[in-house]
């Protein structure tokens, strides 16, 4: 019986051995595959290298406009708020931070000051204006123009329910740049701050004047501005 268990002892034994041996060599293999690994990698971003200025970005569904006026879907509202600024940006509900403007202030509730960013200009080097915000909320409101973003300007004065300009309107009142940096605005009837804030001030991207002002607008929506944006 005892040389009957001493050889069952020793089969298990080598049976172990065996099996610390294959862990061993897999361990092995494993240390071997991950350094070729990172090898292979450094060596393919050595030889291939990708600009630092092309941003790549993979969405459920396609862009549906690249119009900053007329752009209804969400994939295309967010890919453009990589190449549009509004005035401010919000991080979290009813919390706003600057962007083209520093800051966008009332005591009343119904008339607006706005200061844009003295350093903001365009790709082209073209300062930001007063003039641009001016410009933008008309284009919007404009009736020749198409906009989804009517509703962000129907509480300006000048402007029908649906935020397009009343009859025998050339512009809207009371919108005015009062220098390159200084917009005020009023409201038809006092509105909450953080309301107008994210409507005006976030919901709208500010387009250039100088390059949309010599468009016709019953041609903008197919303008190169907006069909190829750069």
């Amino acid at each position: 019986m005892q040389t009957k268990e001493m050889g069952m002892n020793m089969k298990e034994g080598k049976l172990v051995n065996k099996w610390k041996l294959a862990v061993g060599y897999l361990m092995i293999l494993s240390v071997l595959a991950a350094c070729g690994t990172n090898v292979d990698t450094e060596k393919a971003g050595a030889s291939k290298k990708v600009p630092s200025d092309i941003l790549h970005m993979g969405l459920t569904n396609a862009p549906d406009s690249f119009n900053p006026l007329n752009t209804p879907g969400v994939s295309g509202r967010w890919t453009q708020r990589f190449f549009y600024d509004g005035l401010l940006e919000m991080p979290e509900p009813l919390t706003f931070e600057p962007a083209l403007a520093d800051s966008f202030e009332t005591e009343d509730n119904q008339h607006y000051t706005i200061k844009l960013n003295q350093k903001a200009a365009w790709t082209d080097g073209t300062p930001i204006t007063a003039d641009d915000v001016v410009f933008t909320y008309n284009l919007i409101a404009d009736p020749e123009v198409e906009s989804v973003r009517g509703m962000a300007v129907s509480s300006l004065e000048g402007t029908n329910d649906v935020g397009k300009r009343e009859a025998g309107l050339t512009e809207l009142p009371n919108l005015v740049a009062v220098d390159d940096k200084t917009v005020t605005l009023k409201t038809k009837t006092p509105v909450d701050p953080n309301y107008l804030k994210e409507i005006l001030g976030f919901e709208i991207f500010i387009v250039p004047k100088h390059i949309l002002k010599d468009i016709p607008k019953k041609e903008l929506a197919n303008a190169d501005f907006v069909t190829q944006p750069t």
